[in-house]
């Protein structure tokens, strides 16, 4: 099993021994025996304590299910720490179980020395055993304390399966050696503790709430990455302080350290923190790095530190955390605590500055009075009750409270009145007594918490209080370094009191409450001394999307900028396969001084499992100064140039002056999309409707399949009575007024291959995913919509909003510079060129609104296999000509910038580069001008640079499964002339293409002669004088191309027409229709047959009428049991086997057949009528829903969602 296995298997056991504790001391989840004790054979701390600090406001199965969480993870978390601080040596063995100590650990079987009457009992004691090892270990860890609420022993019993679970993961060959002994392993551990409620919580669908942020947001940071942060932080600090310092050699900090740029500082007056701690990745680290730097102060310049003493200091006043998660804490101090500990084996720490906000208070009425207030004026003793209120808040909030700006505002306010001329003697008194209630604000506060702790069930709101005031004491301090991975969660979900919060905390302040993490840059920011250093990592949405845009003002008015890594998604070394997180991390300094700043660009053109060492080697070569085409070099101020200040890093400088110029929002209105609220109810493939008007059913453009030009027009709307039902909608969103049913572009930017455009016609509407750029002067449509094809336009778009997510603003802020009219006319004419041949494409497909001839009727060349070749070459010539006039639109939008060819190199690299200007062969190029008409096309094929090699494709990848000859030769980096010509030699192997070919050619047969036939109903199989569906359409084909071709097709499809129709052709052909994924299959003849198919037809839903259920009924099902019924009399006495099994085969026929008759009684007596306009779904669904339809084409889910539908 992997560890992950292991772990969760230790976490059930542990629930189910907690859970079994809890029953014996009269708690279940239904409900509290507050009368019963505890069972004797179990240890628990003050439970009662800890139910009433849990209780108030919360249902029972709220407190039931967190006194279990927080039980289990405390035993859990013991064991494992024993587990992990045997493995280090720091102690004999305490859980590990060996033979030669008769099974038991070392410390059971020396502890059973002294304790021999356990040794009879069963288990010998273990429960025993246990309780005095955590006591002998509580003196140097808290953790263990058997004083704590938290404090739990189970019965022996579930204490040895624990263990045994524990020690199982030693045994397991899929688990690394010395798993025990990794510095990180209690973090993984922990990770991987919290990925059931993870996923829980997920799944149920629900927000965010405060008390859920730390499992939504619980994410372990690799070490490699806090090593980068850290030394380019903490270890920066300190070169700038000793810059001859052998530090420099030992990790990878970037800088020159010539001189020494920064005063001095005492090592142990040096403060770090991480505000959201989790399980302490990053203090880890510094710990380590600070230990050398105490040994480098005390070998090489003297400093008057005990090597005794540093694991002490380093914790005691280096180093400060805090968290919303207890357990994460517990684990941070359990690590730095053997850090401590491996350094020096009889360390003792006092106290640790790190501490968990999850403390609960008492009320100030309850404690205020202790104070000694009179000391004070009204004014702090209001602000000593004010600040008592936000701790109170700390559970909920931690460090995001700004408790520290309270004072800070008060301080301001004193010496705004002291600089005053005018200043009174008042004000010096106010001020000297605020400088004394500051002084003197913890040791009164410490004092009244003394005081209020006068019986054992204040004790347990005392122990709080004191974590209180650690808290308050780490929150109002600034730091030299402030380091962390802080939680990601948009403000979008976000549980009700955490979304008030951030909106009256962080909305004035900077706009920083879109997420949780752009909260902590702005906290982390505030946290930082002056010219102290801020390291995060986090989302890259912070790069350049409007949201935060008052966000990166602020941190580029506040900080410099000193390094920066734009990594991306990375499953593979990053944050594991389950997190799909694009990420970046950086280094701020809090200096407003100007300088420059170092930036990696690991995001683009590389697979995730390259990055790592892609960013180490760009580490690399910026120390060694070797140039790397990752790396670039800006000035912050140059952001600042542009509307919301992106962070636009690789643009030149004559690049970022265009965003001063001309925007396409000056010749193009950028408009979000309609929301329908339900795309179900309102929205309809073109061809489930007939005869409906434009102004009643307009299309409909909505994204698709990556497309450009044209097409994709499969959809209509609802807009009878211009969208009435829409707009009642509760969560409906309309096109802004004025801007629908205008002549434009449509934008789709969700695809992975990028953003597309394509042309939308004033008779259209479009959604809010494929939102539009609707022309101001129509006479500029065919420019935009080429600019908007552009590599220029993709760049710059991506640029400014680096998610999949653009928006309308983003699209306003893409300049288009002083375009001048010759431009504008060849780009215009370059777009029309390319909708043209789109045009054509459409018309060969049945799907598409354009069409009027299949494959096979219009390229027919005598064969099948003839056909398919004059398509592909068809094709892909066509898709070879539209690549040339994307060439044609780039190169002139590029001289439209004036941009040089280093930035030109920049857009191709990140936006794979001018297909046409790829690898190609001379015998390609000249067998391609040679078939060439185009004046165009030829001068620009002419100038491409081709050579003698030959060039080997695998042509067969091509085609397995269809894939387009543009996406191919991207892939192999080849122009598509190139695999044009190759195809056309070559002809590889075409199934996939011509399976669908086929599809669609017997598909527009079997709808052309059912829309001809009497009623819209042909049998599959002979019932009377009435010709077979596929009698239909072999006739139609023979009498449009040949008997031939009969032959042919069925040799493709491996059976006859007939039998292809009966078994085959309604799934393939629904499954052919699924076009958009949230929209369901919705094919317009339907396979009607009974359970083995006796009854088997198709019916064209566009003549289904009120007569149609009882057509089936009568003239089908009934004719064919009459049938069978002569048939039967027919065969008179059986005399033979086999006239017996005849008849018994006709007899379950007849049965079929009545089973067959009663369900379409059945949807006849249900009033059943087909409502076109609620579209196939919902019309299917209930012949569905009684087996009546060959394929299931909706899903279970969709079934039940259209058999309730009320529209």
């Amino acid at each position: 099993m992997k560890l992950e296995d292991h772990v969760e298997r230790i976490r059930l056991k542990v629930e189910d021994a907690v859970k079994n504790a809890l029953d014996r001391c009269g708690i279940t989840v239904e409900t509290w025996d507050k009368d019963r004790d505890a069972d004797s054979n179990i240890e628990i701390g003050n439970y009662k304590q800890l139910i009433e600090s849990i209780q108030p406001g919360k249902d029972w199965s709220y407190c039931y299910d967190e006194i279990v969480d927080d039980y289990a993870f405390t035993l859990f978390n013991r064991l494992i720490c024993m587990k992990v601080l045997e493995s280090h040596g720091l102690y004999p063995e305490m859980v590990t179980q060996r033979q030669q100590h008769s099974g038991k650990s070392y410390a059971h079987y020396m502890w059973l020395e002294t304790n021999g009457q356990y040794s009879r009992v069963p288990f010998e004691g273990l429960e025993k055993y246990l309780s005095w090892q955590f006591d002998q270990l509580s003196p140097e860890c808290d953790l263990f304390a058997v004083s704590i609420p938290l404090h739990m022993i189970p019965t022996a019993t579930f204490c040895k399966e624990i263990i045994d679970l524990i020690n199982a993961v030693d045994e397991d060959d899929q688990v690394e050696n010395d798993i025990w002994k990794q510095g990180n392993i209690l973090s993984q551990i922990y990770e991987i503790y919290n990925n059931s409620k993870k996923a829980a919580l997920k799944a149920s669908g629900d927000k965010v709430e405060y008390d859920k942020v730390h499992v939504q947001s619980q994410i372990y940071t690799p070490e490699w990455v806090v090593q980068f942060l850290v030394d380019n932080s903490l270890g920066k600090l300190y070169l700038e302080m000793y810059p001859d310092s052998d530090i420099k050699n030992q990790h990878k900090i970037i800088g020159d350290f010539l001189e020494a740029t920064r005063e001095k500082k005492q090592l142990d007056e040096i403060k770090i923190i991480d505000p959201c701690v989790g399980s302490g990745n990053f203090l880890l680290y510094c710990y380590d790095l600070l230990y050398e730097m105490y040994m480098d102060q005390i070998d090489n310049y003297g400093a008057d530190y005990s090597k005794r003493k540093v694991p002490e200091l380093i914790i005691e006043r280096n180093l400060h955390g805090i968290d919303l998660d207890e357990r994460a804490v517990q684990l941070t101090k359990v690590g730095l605590f053997i850090k401590a500990k491996t350094r020096r084996s009889s360390v003792h720490i006092s106290h640790y500055n790190v501490v968990s906000a999850s403390f609960r208070l008492p009320e100030y009425s309850d404690i205020g009075t202790l104070f000694d207030v009179q000391y004070f004026s009204k004014q702090f003793s209001d602000l000593l009750k004010d600040v008592w209120g936000d701790l109170q808040q700390a559970y909920k909030f931690g460090s995001l409270l700004r408790i520290d700006e309270k004072f800070e505002d008060v301080k301001k306010a004193l010496k705004e009145d002291i600089g005053d001329a005018q200043l009174s003697l008042f004000t010096y008194e106010k001020a000297a007594e605020f400088d004394l209630f500051e002084k003197s604000f913890y040791e009164k506060l410490g004092d009244a918490i003394g005081r209020f702790a006068v019986d054992d069930k204040k004790k347990f709101f005392a122990e709080a209080a004191s974590n209180a005031l650690t808290y308050l004491k780490i929150i109002t301090e600034k730091y030299e370094v402030v380091v962390s991975n802080p939680p990601y969660t948009d403000s979008g979900d976000f549980g009700d009191v955490l979304l008030k919060f951030s909106k009256e905390n962080y909305q004035k302040k900077c706009k920083s409450n879109g997420n949780l993490f752009s909260m902590f840059v702005y906290r982390n920011i505030n946290f930082a001394d002056k010219d102290g250093y801020v390291a995060l990592i986090h989302p890259h949405t912070i790069m350049t999307i409007k949201t935060y845009a008052d966000v990166r003002e602020y941190l580029l008015q506040h900080c410099q900028i000193q390094s920066f890594i734009d990594y991306g998604l990375d499953r593979v070394n990053l944050f594991g396969p389950k997190i799909l997180v694009e990420s970046v991390f950086y280094v701020l300094k809090k200096s407003t001084e100007e300088g420059e700043s170092i930036w990696f660009n690991i995001d683009k053109n590389q697979q995730e499992k390259f990055k790592m060492d892609s960013f180490k080697e760009c580490l690399d070569d910026v120390l060694t100064g070797k140039k790397n085409d990752r790396v670039f070099i800006s000035k912050q101020k140059d952001f600042t140039l542009i509307s919301g200040m992106p962070f636009v890093y690789e643009l030149s400088d004559t690049f970022k002056e265009q965003f001063n110029e001309k925007t396409i929002g000056e010749i193009g209105y950028p408009v979000l999309g309609l929301k329908t609220s339900n795309n179900k109810k309102y929205l309809r493939y073109w061809w489930e409707l007939d005869n409906v008007t434009e102004k009643e059913w307009p299309f409909y453009a909505k994204g698709g399949d990556f497309n450009r030009w044209y097409g994709n027009n499969w959809l209509r709307i609802n807009w009878i009575n211009d969208g009435a039902e829409i707009k009642r909608e509760a969560h409906s969103q309309m096109i802004e007024k004025g801007w629908d049913f205008k002549e434009g572009v449509t934008v789709s930017t969700r695809s992975v291959k990028g953003s597309s455009a394509r042309l939308l016609s004033s008779d259209m509407l479009f959604d809010m995913a494929a939102s539009s750029i609707i022309s101001i002067n129509t006479d500029d449509t065919l420019f935009i919509l080429g600019f908007s094809n552009s590599k220029v336009f993709s760049f710059v778009l991506d640029t400014l909003n680096n998610t999949v997510n653009k928006q309308p603003q983003d699209l306003r802020r893409i300049p288009i510079g002083n375009v001048s009219e010759e431009i504008k006319s060849l780009v215009s004419l370059y777009a029309q060129k390319c909708i043209e041949l789109k045009k054509d494409i459409c018309k060969c497909w049945s799907t598409e609104p354009d069409f009027e001839k299949t494959v096979i009727d219009r390229f027919y060349e005598g064969s099948l296999e003839g056909t398919m070749y004059a398509y592909i070459n068809y094709y892909n010539k066509s898709q070879c000509y539209i690549a040339v006039y994307e060439a044609l639109i780039n190169k002139t939008i590029y001289s439209m910038y004036g941009l040089s060819n280093t930035d030109i190199e920049l857009i191709e690299n990140r936006c794979d580069g001018i297909l046409v200007d790829k690898r190609l062969s001379k015998r390609a190029k000249e067998a391609f001008l040679a078939e060439c008409d185009n004046e165009d096309i030829v001068q620009y094929v002419a100038s491409i640079k081709s050579s003698d090699e030959e060039i080997t494709l695998e042509l067969e990848e091509l085609y397995k499964p269809t894939t387009d000859i543009l996406d191919y030769s991207s892939l192999k980096n080849v122009n598509p002339i190139e695999v044009w010509y190759q195809v056309s030699k070559k002809k590889p192997s075409v199934k996939t293409l011509r399976d669908k070919v086929l599809l669609d050619y017997l598909f527009v047969k079997a709808k052309d002669v059912l829309l001809s036939s009497e009623n819209g109903l042909l049998s599959i199989w002979k019932t009377g004088t009435e010709k077979t569906l596929c009698e239909c359409v072999i006739e139609d084909i023979i009498g449009s191309i040949s008997e031939k071709m009969i032959t042919e097709i069925e040799g493709y499809l491996g059976c006859d027409i007939g039998k292809y129709f009966d078994s085959e052709f309604m799934s393939k052909y629904s499954n052919y229709l699924n076009l958009f994924m949230y929209l369901p299959q919705t094919p317009i003849i339907w396979h009607i047959c009974s359970k083995n198919k006796v009854i088997s037809l198709y019916c064209h839903i566009h003549r289904f009428n009120g007569n149609t259920l009882y057509q089936i009924k009568n003239k089908y099902a009934k004719n064919k049991r009459d049938q069978i019924e002569f048939r039967i009399a027919s065969l008179g006495e059986v005399k033979t086997a086999q006239q017996q099994l005849e008849k018994e085969k006709l007899q379950e026929q007849i049965v079929e057949i009545d089973e067959f008759i009663k369900s379409i009684d059945k949807l006849i007596s249900t009033g059943y009528s087909y409502d076109m306009e609620r579209g196939v779904a919902a019309n299917i669904a209930p012949l569905q829903s009684l087996r009546l339809i060959s394929y299931d084409v909706l899903s279970m889910k969709q079934l039940q969602e259209y058999l309730k539908a009320e529209w």
